[in-house]
Parts: structure tokens; C-alpha cells; sequence
């Protein structure tokens, strides 16, 4: 039996016990469905960090075919080869979007600045707010549930870009400064 791979039941050759009588070993084999697939998926920039079924691709990401091995429900092993376009704009130097400001700015660092946005109640709702550093890593994430927005800055001097994502889907980016 140490070969098989394919949903069946198996009988092994007729074997003969110690007390001398026969038996034979019946195997009932189920072999669960392993995927091995190819896939592609075109996003902007803005949309890094992007998430592929288990896999998350960071800021920074460039096109390219990724490896995505998951888990199937049954345990198996599964491997997507993503074939994944990254288009346009990091947000990073020109962002593509709404625009917002931040006060105080500049500020300190381990201070506080403030969103200068007035989001409505679709917008508020699953609202996320991603900080990132002058080289693109991502430096905090936010799920805010009071407003206005208040974001404590990082205790390294630079300027930083934060990019929100409303309810909506929408993305409007501001930057501070830390002194």
C-alpha cells in the first residue's frame, strides 16, 4: 500500500496468520483534492499591504509570480502560483487620492496629531488608518472608533505618510512631520 495516491478501496494479497489461517487486509483509501493552480490579480500600489488568499504582500511589493501555499479545509497542502501585477503610484510621492491635513504639524514625537477630515457615518464604519515610514514600511495600523482621529507619532524624526481607507473604500492620504 505505500504507493498509492488515488481514492479507492485496496485489498492486500492473501496473507497467512501465525495461528495459520488466512486474511486478508482491506484498505479504504480517501485521497482529499490538493490544488495546484495559477492565478493572476492586478492592483495599484496604494492597495499594498494586499492580501491573496493566505498570503499578504507588503508595501513595496513589485509585479512578479509569487508562490501562495495554503491549507485546504481538509489539510492539504495547496500552492497558487500568483502572477500579480502592481500598477501605478506607491502614494508615497504623489498620492492618488483625496487629500487631508494633520495638526499639529510638524509635531513631536510620542505626540499626538489630528485627522482634519470630517467622515460621514458609511465612511466611519470599517475605517482603517496605515501610517508608513519616508522608505514605505508600514509603521502602524489603526481601526479607529472615536473621532476625530488622533494618531500618536512615532518616536523617530521623518515625515510620514498616512493613508486611510474609509468604509466606502475610499483613499485620502496626508502627511506630518516629526521634529
Amino acid at each position: 500500500f505505500s504507493s498509492l495516491n488515488t481514492t479507492g478501496t485496496y485489498y492486500s494479497d492473501r496473507k497467512t496468520a501465525a495461528n495459520g489461517c488466512d486474511s486478508i487486509v482491506v484498505l479504504t483509501l480517501t485521497v482529499n483534492q490538493a490544488y495546484n493552480l495559477t492565478r493572476s490579480a492586478v492592483i495599484e500600489k496604494a492597495q499594498l499591504p494586499f492580501t491573496y488568499a493566505c498570503r499578504e504582500f507588503a508595501v513595496g511589493t513589485v509585479t512578479g509570480i509569487y508562490e501562495v501555499a495554503c491549507t485546504t479545509v481538509a489539510g492539504c497542502d495547496s500552492i497558487i502560483m500568483l502572477d500579480l501585477t502592481v500598477n501605478g503610484s506607491s502614494g508615497l510621492i504623489s498620492p492618488a487620492g483625496e487629500l487631508f491635513s494633520l495638526s499639529p504639524n510638524p509635531s513631536k514625537r510620542g505626540d499626538f496629531v489630528n485627522v482634519n477630515y470630517d467622515f460621514n457615518p458609511l465612511e466611519q464604519k470599517g475605517l482603517k488608518v496605515e501610517v508608513f515610514n519616508n522608505i514605505g514600511v508600514c509603521v502602524a495600523v489603526l481601526n479607529p472608533t472615536a473621532y476625530p482621529i488622533g494618531i500618536e507619532t512615532p518616536g523617530v524624526s521623518g515625515i510620514y505618510l498616512v493613508r486611510i481607507t474609509t468604509g466606502t473604500n475610499k483613499l485620502i492620504f496626508g502627511k506630518f512631520m516629526v521634529q
